[in-house]
């Protein structure tokens, strides 16, 4: 499916939607734990988040983040980004799938409630790890990470796939100091899930 853009933030109802949301949270301080996150999730749009609010206002707020989602978009369609999907156990494990390629690890937490995923391609070659930062509100959880972090990643699996987008993606992101990147994830409802 085509991504929608986000320069309509303002829904039917008057109530700002996913950019406003987005724009208004810095990196979520909330003590997620991994029983919080487990489950299936399915992408549904890029997103933004800023470190801290000196950055969100030296970056221009919800204007950078609107622009930046928009290049993101259309990048993460020709990259087949929008099939990914993420499943994350109980038992601190994960698999994140995209269209050509499946990467597999765990996931830790440090003292200060930061959290790490461990990459692995196919579940054997290690890529690395990588701090990444989740914002949860209702079935949403938000995957984001420092533009280079995600630069590496994004790279790697292009490695892998032979998808030659992510130089631009790449050339992109490091114009962006101060923000992290990734994706917006909706919960996927299962039948255990269901019960």
């Amino acid at each position: 499916s085509v991504l929608s853009s986000l320069f309509g933030a303002l829904n039917d109802s008057g109530s700002l939607g996913s950019v406003g949301d987005i724009v208004q949270n810095l990196i979520s301080t909330d003590n997620l734990e991994i029983k919080d996150i487990a489950g299936t999730w399915e992408y549904s749009a890029p997103a933004v988040s800023f470190k801290s609010e000196k950055k969100k206002k030296k970056a221009g707020g919800a204007a950078a983040a609107t622009s930046l989602e928009s290049k993101l978009s259309a990048y993460y369609k020709y990259a087949n980004i929008q099939s990914l999907k993420l499943e994350i156990k109980e038992d601190s494990t994960f698999t994140m799938k995209f269209k050509r390629t499946t990467l597999k690890g765990d996931i830790t937490k440090d003292e200060e409630g930061n959290f790490y995923f461990n990459y692995k391609v196919a579940g054997r070659i290690n890529i690395g790890t990588i701090q990444t930062y989740l914002t949860k509100s209702g079935n949403t959880l938000d995957v984001t990470y420092d533009v280079s972090k995600l630069i590496k990643l994004i790279e790697k699996v292009g490695t892998y796939t032979g998808n030659s987008t992510v130089k631009g993606i790449s050339s992109l992101l490091n114009e962006y100091d101060g923000v992290t990147a990734g994706f917006k994830m909706k919960k996927v409802e299962t039948s255990t899930s269901k019960k």
